[in-house]
């Protein structure tokens, strides 16, 4: 009888769900990554062995190099790791990767790329809610579509111990919460990017041109605490101060010093690494090759079309219909990559949101519009595929700009459907993709009963 009763509650799981498989081959490609993050991070010495890559490719050693300098109280911008990439990020990073340093390098490794996993997994949830996708598993193919488009990005980021990941989480909270209205949690995670890379400060003038002066000015508060307050507590204040103005003059200054010949300029902003896609590096690789007289001019040149194209999107913004605002938005992350000075490969994490907007609420554009959307996506699809494949056959791709000019098409083509008015017969229809404020239910749940509105809603 126990047997009777437990008999729902103890079932076997079904071997041939689709389900079951997906999450399998998900925990064996992170098992995988894991492997791969901790062997890039090596050379690690066991005894008389050496285990791990000859020469290390991971970005988080020089994370931990900062971190090691706070512990030993010996400066910061001095450490570097066994590659001799220096530490160039704000004082607060460091604070926060000195517990890590405690445990051995490999287990500290580890734990990061489990942060990581773990803060993606919470900002991909949160991009499916802001388009409508719902927060459910990644169990359908539109559900799995921007992640695997994105794939390139997210594995480069991964397996790099990159600190980008949790920057494009954080900017996909910024939106998310904005878009709940709640401008203390909105301004929090636009702190937590622009402490851990500085170029997400760039969104913040967006937010003073919508006159949201209760975000800007929490932003400006959490931002002091991160970079002032906490290093104060820890390094004390005349230490601090030093930091900030050495950051400053090693890192911050030479980002907007044309041919800057700054110790740490070659390592960060140089334009002539072909994954740097920003329209910067982009225009002067080109003009390197064909007018190297108008190299002077090129750093003039992008700040003027970035400062376009951001005006184009306020512009846009000012008349896009409420169910179109998450284009806007995109449209700003795709900006954002376009107009930093820098913009690796794992950068383009950020894609995500747009790929999740084009994916989920092109359904109540216009016919024509939702061919263009769907257009890029395929144009995205076949460069995920081309970049495993052909390796280093992309290096013409990417000299001149390919992802560059990529993200430009995406950017006029989220504009675009922006500033289309939505269908209206699609309006109508109970449907979650284009009723996002409805939460978490299911589109079952949808029902002509009326239903009591949210206190956030109704005001």
């Amino acid at each position: 009888m126990v047997a009777e009763h437990l008999g729902g509650v103890c079932e076997r799981p079904d071997l041939k769900s689709p389900r079951l498989w997906l999450r399998t081959l998900v925990v064996l490609i992170t098992v995988l990554l894991a492997f791969g993050t901790v062997w890039r991070a090596g050379p690690y010495e066991a005894g008389s062995h050496t285990l791990g890559s000859a020469r290390t490719h991971s970005d988080f050693t020089a994370y931990l190099a900062g971190g090691r300098a706070v512990r030993d109280g010996t400066d910061i911008y001095k450490a570097h790791n066994q590659r001799d990439w220096a530490y160039v990020y704000l004082p607060s990073l460091a604070i926060l990767m000195a517990p890590l340093t405690l445990l051995p390098v490999p287990a500290a490794v580890l734990l990061w790329f489990m942060i990581c996993v773990a803060a993606l997994g919470v900002g991909i949830r949160w991009c499916r809610k802001l388009t409508g996708a719902g927060s459910g598993p990644l169990e359908s193919a539109p559900a799995l579509l921007p992640v695997i488009l994105a794939l390139p990005f997210i594995v480069d980021g991964l397996m790099r111990g990159q600190a980008s990941v949790l920057v494009a989480v954080a900017v996909f909270g910024l939106f998310y919460f904005d878009s709940l209205d709640q401008p203390t949690r909105a301004a929090g995670c636009l702190a937590i990017a622009a402490l851990l890379k500085v170029f997400p400060l760039a969104l913040l003038p967006y937010f003073m041109w919508r006159r949201q002066w209760r975000f800007c000015g929490f932003s400006v508060f959490f931002m002091f605490l991160g970079a002032v307050v906490l290093p104060a507590c820890v390094l004390g204040w005349q230490a601090t101060f030093d930091y900030l103005i050495e950051w400053v003059q090693v890192v911050g200054q030479p980002a907007f010093v044309p041919g800057s010949k700054a110790a740490y300029f070659p390592q960060l902003l140089q334009p002539q690494g072909l994954h740097n896609q920003s329209l910067y590096a982009v225009l002067t690789r080109i003009s390197e090759v064909a007018a190297p007289a108008s190299v002077h001019y090129v750093r003039v040149l992008s700040d003027s079309l970035s400062i376009v194209a951001f005006m184009l999107i306020c512009a846009v913004d000012r008349r896009a219909a409420r169910t179109n605002r998450v284009f806007v938005q995109s449209a700003l992350v795709v900006w954002l990559l376009v107009a930093a000075p820098v913009t690796e490969l794992h950068y383009y994490i950020l894609l995500v949101l747009p790929l999740f907007g084009i994916v989920y609420r092109t359904r109540q554009a216009a016919r024509s519009m939702r061919f263009l959307a769907y257009g890029l996506l395929m144009v995205f699809g076949l460069f995920a595929m081309a970049v495993p494949i052909l390796g280093d056959g992309l290096d013409a791709f990417w000299f001149y700009g390919g992802l560059c000019g990529l993200c430009l098409l995406l950017l006029g083509g989220l504009l675009r459907v922006a500033s289309q008015q939505p269908d209206q017969q699609l309006i109508t229809r109970p449907d979650r993709s284009v009723l996002p404020w409805v939460g978490d239910c299911r589109p079952a749940d949808v029902s002509s009963t009326p239903r009591s509105v949210p206190p956030l809603i109704a005001s």
